[in-house]
């Protein structure tokens, strides 16, 4: 652990030096390159990566020329909580651009092994772990919720707006402190949902939000049990390592 602490506090440096200068709009077939400015706060765990080929490569116009064929997996619903699943062509998903509806934590690379090419597994993850890929319209949004492991969040294409919070044990104090915090209703209700129903031991301590645009190159570590959401600013492209 200490050795991926290392490797993740050299990725803060680099990070400083380029995170303030990139705008949140880009050039090329995806038009759609440009949201509104935010506040960003906290200081996440940034990771450093290689400059891989899908930055430039993973484009619409890539995928429909190259791929268009290939049918995927996609959540359709407002939210991956209330999300049903159908299958399409990458060229459908991509054509329709609706936002209710997206791959999400797709083997892409498996299902297309040549994708496997384009991008460069991060040093702190363990070797032979699979990436799953994502990709969505502006304003897929995944509500507040952990995963059960370690997990590199690279950006590809696109941004995305992270919230990020640790968690704290449940206690009368706490879980009063939680109602009372002035964040999007549909978060609270969905944790307290679970906490109500025996499925979580913690919630998120609010009062230590890490909140940042995620940009092309961009890769996170979101520490196992951490509570995150994530909010598509722009259509975007995003592969995860969990571990």
């Amino acid at each position: 652990f200490e050795e991926m602490r290392e490797l993740v506090e050299v990725g803060v440096e680099l990070y400083k030096e380029v995170e303030r200068e990139a705008p949140c709009r880009w050039e090329g077939d995806d038009d759609d390159g440009v949201c509104e400015p935010v506040t960003e706060t906290g200081s996440p765990e940034w990771v450093p990566i290689t400059a891989w080929p899908a930055f430039t490569r993973w484009t619409r116009g890539f995928f429909a020329t190259h791929h268009g064929h290939r049918h995927v997996p996609i959540e359709v619903g407002a939210t991956m909580v209330t999300a049903s699943t159908t299958h399409m062509t990458l060229s459908q998903l991509l054509s329709r651009d609706k936002r209710d509806e997206y791959m999400a934590q797709h083997p892409l690379t498996l299902q297309i092994p040549s994708l496997a090419d384009d991008i460069r597994r991060p040093g702190i993850v363990p070797e032979g772990t699979l990436p799953v890929v994502f990709i969505g319209p502006k304003g897929t949004f995944t509500p507040l919720h952990t995963d059960p492991t370690n997990n590199v969040f690279v950006q590809v294409k696109g941004f995305k707006l992270l919230h990020m919070y640790p968690p704290i044990g449940i206690t009368e104090e706490t879980l009063k402190a939680f109602k009372s915090f002035d964040v999007k209703a549909a978060i609270v209700e969905h944790v307290l949902d679970r906490v109500n129903e025996g499925l979580e031991v913690a919630i998120p301590d609010l009062s230590k939000e890490t909140r940042v645009v995620l940009r092309p190159g961009s890769a996170v570590l979101i520490p196992e049990g951490y509570y995150h959401s994530l909010q598509s600013l722009t259509r975007s492209i995003s592969v995860a390592y969990w571990f």
